[in-house]
């Protein structure tokens, strides 16, 4: 075991430097951004439940676009770590009830922030 000396290398900024920049930006608040991405991110999670209702299943292109909307949202919240798996949590947010998925959401948009 390598002690206490390694704990730095495990637990890192839930973004990674990777994914860090500063920048000054002159537009449309990065809230109301997020609020729409989320919004987009229910409308896509309806459709995929809507897909299953009427036995197409979840179709590629449906999971693609959630993934890369979760993606978005969860980064511009700077909460990008939950999304380290992120084909497991694409899977496991698809099979949430519409109403689970909601109050995910709601979780994750009183503990992000868009300003860092």
């Amino acid at each position: 075991m390598g002690g206490f000396d390694d704990l730095d290398d495990r637990y890192r900024d839930p973004n990674g430097p990777a994914y860090q920049t500063r920048e000054a930006r002159v537009g449309p608040p990065l809230a109301y951004v997020a609020e729409k991405l989320g919004t987009a991110l229910g409308d896509l999670h309806r459709a995929a439940h809507g897909d299953r209702v009427t036995g197409a299943g979840v179709g590629p292109e449906l999971r693609s676009a959630f993934l890369h909307a979760l993606v978005a949202y969860l980064a511009l919240g700077n909460m990008l770590a939950l999304a380290e798996d992120r084909g497991g949590l694409t899977e496991r947010l698809l099979a949430m009830s519409h109403e689970d998925f909601e109050a995910w959401r709601w979780r994750v948009s009183q503990e992000s922030s868009v300003t860092g």
